[in-house]
């Protein structure tokens, strides 16, 4: 996922083009200062979660990562037991 991300980042560079949808989020203040002014904007700093679409969508490749790590964590698995009965079979002659 790294590769993808870090691909991704890399095109931007080169082309030097953002998709507009990278501006898109939800903007959430924060206080700096909890004993300070509340009504200064200076004790303010702010956050900005992505959109649900990225989140879905990192939660999706995710997901299909984990699977694949499943599936070949399993395959591996079940090639060593193979691998393991027939050598015993063959001590066993």
């Amino acid at each position: 996922m790294h590769l993808k991300v870090l691909g991704l980042f890399q095109s931007i560079l080169k082309h030097g083009f953002v998709p507009n949808s990278f501006g898109c989020g939800i903007s959430i203040p924060l206080i700096k200062d909890k004993t300070g002014n509340f009504n200064d904007m200076d004790n303010y700093r702010a956050i900005i979660v992505a959109s649900r679409f990225y989140f879905l969508t990192c939660i999706v490749l995710l997901l299909v990562l984990l699977l694949l790590l499943y599936f070949i964590v399993t395959f591996h698995f079940f090639i060593l037991c193979f691998l393991r009965i027939n050598v015993l079979i063959m001590l066993s002659r």
